[in-house]
């Protein structure tokens, strides 16, 4: 367990503030096939909060944390890196 804390204060002190398992993996996938990958993240539970809070907008899907907005979002941050060269 100390092994863990270690490698925790050692990423907040790098100026890490969260961590996201599966945009990891999708992340190394793409490496070792020397893909580009574009993702971006919402926000979700906050561990540092004295309680859980339900945030829920109208629209959403009931049970989950998506809307119909982070497609558009996610449409439009593609046309900006598809624009880049």
């Amino acid at each position: 367990m100390r092994c863990c804390l270690n490698n925790f204060e050692k990423h907040k002190a790098d100026g890490c503030i969260s961590v996201e398992m599966e945009g990891a993996a999708v992340q190394a996938v793409c490496d070792f096939r020397g893909l580009d990958v574009y993702m971006f993240f919402t926000g979700g539970d906050l561990l540092d909060a004295p309680e859980w809070t339900q945030r829920s907008r109208k629209g959403q899907i009931r049970h989950t944390q998506h809307d119909a907005g982070h497609f558009e979002i996610a449409l439009a941050l593609a046309e900006y890196a598809a624009e880049q060269p």
